[in-house]
């Protein structure tokens, strides 16, 4: 299955969401093995997708009619018709979400960024 491309309403979308779940947010850094600004870019990638897993299990308890609205966008159908396909569609969603290029290259960014964020304090990298 092929999502379609994310936009920016997609991460002002999964903000939302994350809101939501509030201080369960600064959980998903210590439990996916922190970040000290020098993760090579695999280990970034890696721990874009351990984020991704874990935000969606946790949004899923605190944001289940935002989640499925988010989900039934991103397959390019309405509320309805997503809630009446099959159940694999979920499974395939979220294996697209966890595991496809555009989500991994979002996440490994997002990483990096969180890394050199929350490493020493005082990294002044750039991209």
């Amino acid at each position: 299955m092929k999502l379609r491309s994310y936009t920016v309403e997609d991460v002002f979308t999964v903000a939302d969401i994350l809101a939501t779940i509030g201080g369960d947010i600064k959980n998903i850094f210590t439990l996916t093995g922190g970040g000290n600004g020098n993760n090579t870019d695999a280990e970034n990638s890696e721990r874009g997708v351990e984020i991704v897993v874990y935000a969606l299990n946790t949004m899923y308890a605190k944001s289940k009619d935002r989640l499925i609205d988010w989900f039934a966008s991103l397959n390019g159908v309405g509320r309805q018709e997503f809630l009446s396909a099959p159940p694999t569609v979920v499974i395939d969603t979220i294996a697209e979400i966890a595991t496809g290029q555009e989500s991994k290259d979002f996440f490994s960014r997002v990483s990096a960024l969180s890394s050199r964020i929350g490493g020493s304090g005082s990294t002044t990298k750039s991209d």
